[in-house]
């Protein structure tokens, strides 16, 4: 018996590397990260940037006592009474005369306050007078006002020499509008990251491939990582697929060296096969930090500098595979990364708290990072719920479709109950999430809306019957807005379509108008979402084509060259 002298079958294969928690490996990660060097550009292309520098308003703003509203200015004292209109104060306008007892001025909003005028009376607070025999103009002032009414003083904006933005303030839109109101037109801000991206294996092959052969696929992975790298700031250099050779993936680490890349991705080619050459020919080029991180999905994830011709590393994460996998790692390591980067000063993703919307089964043996659809919910208590997309095997693709969030779901046995709150961290811009059910808005006898029916087919478009909620208190804080600037009149009528939305003006001018930016911001980014919901007799509109807006500034000033136009880039 055993006299054939066979060998014992070997074991199974082992790592060399310690699985490491993901908190650790995010630190290795952000340890070795650089911040990149600054750059300056256009005012015009500043946004989504990190700003580098301080930025300080040569001038006060306003830079003269300027009106809040369209009306007259007056002197205080004088009261009720009819007055002769001595002149006009209008936008761009620079008042030659002086407002004496007995006389008003003119004014629109944004209009400079006239010498000796000390107060403005809103045009919805006098009437007009008929013209005199002798030409001259008269008003009726119907209620008296304070010193200081409805008068923007110097510098209460803004004072001259004050700084509007810090160093390391990410730049959106209305961080552009305060750079134009201080003419930064050349704004200091720091690099984006270069991030090649590769995908590796012999049975891949490029998405337009027309007809599969035996045991081929189309790469995914390298579209997606390309899109999520371009999503979250990076300058993207696609560097196709590697055969499974030692001399194929070489050549693509020393393209993207000799690049001048910052990050190198790589898809495939980190776990235990024979042909996964990703991390011993890392080893031999540079130098592995990790190897494995405890987690599900993307256990395989691998981390590595290599050195550049410049002197500076190269990060390199060679990521799983599988598409879920990669995805996931890509969020919860790369990213961070590409934000530090970036300049940002705090670089990870941000976590908040969800209620589960369904029972979730937990793993005993990882932490799992659980894609999911996060929006709010008027239900029950109100707040922020999760829908999962759905789990199974870290190939599945479909079950990161539409996703937002990863939910932490923790190491243990057994399963976390409908409503169990966890931690979610955000992977894309809570503002794009779908609807799930219709919100129910608060009873507001300001606000009337007419809508018109829902058909059956149409009710089964994500989030359709939601949009005349969410534009109603979209559009109800935009017309309070404009009304609290006293742009419109105490009713509005807003139409979109066959919608019509009525808004009383309501007490305390809607907070002086606060918001306002924000509001038109959320309704043409309504309009763009859901255009074609609004306007169904469109029909260019449903082939996805994009809304084109335009954008008008409005000023004497401005058209004839005597000032900047300070609104147009925001």
């Amino acid at each position: 018996m055993g006299g054939c002298g066979a060998a014992p079958l070997p074991g199974a294969p082992s790592s060399k590397y310690a699985t490491i928690p993901i908190a650790e490996a995010t630190y290795v990660v952000l340890s070795q990260t650089r911040v990149l060097p600054t750059k300056t550009v256009a005012l015009a292309d500043a946004q989504g940037y990190i700003l580098a520098n301080p930025a300080h308003a040569p001038e006060p703003l306003p830079p003269f006592p300027a009106s809040i509203k369209d009306g007259y200015a007056v002197v205080a004292a004088d009261g009720p009474g009819d007055y002769e209109i001595i002149g006009d104060a209008r936008c761009g306008d620079s008042p030659d005369y002086t407002v004496k007892p007995g006389t008003v001025a003119y004014i629109t909003t944004g209009g400079p306050v006239p010498p000796g005028a000390d107060a403005v009376v809103m045009v919805e607070r006098t009437n007009a007078l008929p013209q005199c025999s002798d030409g001259k103009r008269r008003v009726r002032i119907l209620e008296g006002a304070k010193a200081g009414q409805d008068i923007r003083p110097v510098g209460c904006d803004i004072q001259a020499g004050q700084a509007v933005l810090s160093a390391g303030e990410y730049i959106g839109s209305a961080e552009v509008g305060l750079l134009a109101s201080v003419g930064a037109v050349r704004v200091e801000v720091v690099d984006a990251p270069r991030v090649a991206v590769m995908s590796s294996g012999d049975e891949i092959l490029e998405p337009e491939t027309a007809a599969l052969g035996p045991g081929q696929i189309r790469d995914s992975n390298r579209a997606m990582l390309v899109a999520a790298a371009r999503a979250n700031g990076g300058a993207v250099q696609d560097l196709g697929i590697a055969a499974d050779t030692e001399a194929a993936v070489v050549a693509k680490f020393e393209e993207a060296l000799a690049s001048g890349a910052d990050i190198l991705l790589t898809s495939g080619g980190v776990s235990m096969g024979d042909r996964d050459l990703i991390k011993p020919l890392l080893e031999k080029r540079g130098k592995v930090h990790f190897g494995r991180v405890l987690m599900k999905p993307g256990k395989p994830l691998t981390f590595a500098t290599l050195r550049r011709p410049d002197g500076h590393e190269m990060l390199v994460f060679g990521l799983p595979g599988n598409p879920v996998s990669s995805l996931v790692c890509f969020y919860l390591t790369v990213v961070p990364a590409m934000r530090r980067m970036a300049g940002w000063t705090h670089p990870h993703l941000r976590r908040v708290q969800v209620r589960l919307a369904q029972p979730l089964k937990m793993d005993p043996e990882r932490p799992e990072y659980h894609r999911a659809t996060v929006n709010w919910s008027a239900a029950g208590e109100g707040g922020l719920v999760a829908y999962s997309t759905g789990g199974g095997l870290s190939s599945r693709l479909l079950s990161a479709r539409s996703a937002n969030a990863l939910l932490e779901l923790p190491q243990a046995k057994g399963s976390l109950s409908t409503g169990a709150v966890v931690t979610a961290l955000l992977i894309s811009d809570i503002g794009a999430m779908p609807i799930k059910e219709q919100i129910q808005p608060t009873s507001d006898p300001g606000t009337q809306v007419r809508r018109r029916p829902v058909s059956s087919s149409e009710a089964t478009e994500d989030g359709l019957t939601s949009v005349d909620a969410l534009a109603k208190a979209t559009l109800a804080m935009a017309a309070g807005a404009l009304c609290a600037t006293g742009l419109l009149s105490n009713r509005v009528a807003l139409h979109f379509g066959d919608k019509l939305l009525l808004y009383n003006k309501p007490p305390a001018a809607v907070v002086a108008g606060v918001a306002g930016v924000a509001a038109v911001t959320s309704a043409v980014g309504l309009v763009c979402r859901r255009w074609r919901w609004w306007f169904p007799a469109l029909p260019w509109v449903a082939r996805g084509d994009s809304v084109r807006v335009a954008i008008l500034t409005v000023s004497d000033t401005v058209a004839t060259g005597a000032g900047p136009d300070r609104s147009g880039p925001a």
